[in-house]
């Protein structure tokens, strides 16, 4: 799971056995307790290969660091390979997260497929190919999208020697694994748009080349520097990937967590056939690739009150849904706003105003006040 100059092979593999971790660390290293030349070997006897520590700073990512409360002044500088194998595996089926900073080390000769082991087979890996002069073209082994065999398929081009934050969030219960690059998931062609494969359009989520379903082993291969790998394993694995920031759509800032959780990129784009745009969709509550649109869709008449349907709606922290009524098609006077709260199914009463013959209602989502 690691850059490496010929390949980032993400070893994860099948444990047969040992105890199981909940929602916990697996492993938490920055290598910064260790000696320049010390032999991988002095972190423990999960780990193995040729590397040592050595002395090396870089910037921090757009995505941030794996570790940020860590100094950074060392890191662990490979040779050839290096392997972290957990004690124990993780539980089966439950989520896991990998995190780490690589240095992108561009090949001379063109990328390979990882080396085939019939008892740890690679499950997923992100690799450095030969790019334009001074770049590499990172790419991931991964199942194409309609494809019948695992193949390596191109993420994005990176400046040759750069540091970068890579991050596997494993879905084990669905057999995909999200691939972010410096915090951002990487939406492609060979990708689906969620982790069950349920929607046609591509996204971040790349189904395993191997079924399996948990983490036995991390191997970074080649020339390359590793620093800060953390691995959570349990329920909230996704949650531990610690994105920060907010990209602004339409003048709305919609959190980078907001897009992870759905599958896409941090960019502006329409997803359904809904009309509304991303901004909209973040700032109704609504899904950004369900097709609903955020209006009335019924209302019927009960004594004094109006039962009305809308969609059903989540709205983030921050966000209230009003229902705004007035005897006015325009809404441009007499408007009264009323914060509703939506049932499972979609469901809001409301009294009709006594001193009105004609009631016109219409649904908006707004900023809460401090």
């Amino acid at each position: 799971m690691l850059m490496t100059r010929k390949e980032l092979a993400a070893a994860c593999s099948l444990l047969v056995a040992g105890a199981v971790f909940g929602a916990s660390e697996v492993v938490k290293e920055s290598f910064e307790a260790k000696d320049a030349g010390a032999a991988v070997t002095e972190l423990g006897q999960t780990w193995t290969g040729s590397a040592s520590g050595a002395g090396g700073e870089y910037a921090a990512t757009a995505g941030g660091l794996v570790l940020p409360d860590a100094a950074h002044t060392k890191i662990l500088s490979i040779d050839d390979a290096v392997k972290y194998t957990p004690a124990n595996a993780t539980e089966i089926g439950k989520p896991v997260l990998v995190d780490m900073m690589v240095q992108a080390m561009v090949p001379e000769e063109a990328l390979a497929a990882p080396e085939e082991d019939a008892e740890n087979p690679v499950q997923i890996a992100v690799g450095v190919d030969k790019s334009s002069e001074g770049k590499g073209m990172l790419k991931v082994f991964c199942m194409p999208k309609g494809a019948s065999a695992a193949a390596w398929c191109a993420l994005k081009e990176v400046e040759a020697s750069s540091w970068h934050r890579v991050t596997f969030v494993f879905d084990y219960a669905a057999g995909f694994a999200q691939v972010r690059i410096d915090g951002e998931p990487v939406m492609t062609d060979s990708g689906y748009l969620t982790a069950d494969a349920s929607q046609e359009k591509t996204g971040a989520w790349y189904k395993l080349a191997v079924t399996k379903n948990q983490l036995a082993s991390v191997e970074v291969v080649g020339t390359t520097g590793l620093d800060d790998l953390l691995i959570t394993a349990g329920d909230n694995a996704q949650a531990d990937a610690n994105v920060e920031g907010s990209t602004t759509i339409d003048g709305v800032a919609i959190p980078n967590a907001w897009f992870d959780m759905n599958g896409l990129a941090w960019v502006a784009g329409a997803y359904d056939d809904s009309g509304l745009t991303i901004a909209q969709k973040y700032e109704s509550g609504l899904s950004p690739f369900d097709g609903a649109k955020f209006v009335i869709t019924d209302m019927t008449m009960s004594g004094e009150n109006a039962e009305l349907t809308i969609p059903v709606v989540n709205p983030p922290t921050g966000y209230t849904v009003i229902l705004e009524c007035s005897s006015d098609p325009e809404f441009k006077t007499e408007v009264t706003s009323v914060p509703v709260t939506v049932d499972a199914n979609g469901k809001v009463t409301v009294p009709v105003p006594a001193d009105k013959d004609v009631v016109y209602y219409r649904l908006t989502s707004k900023k809460s006040l401090d």
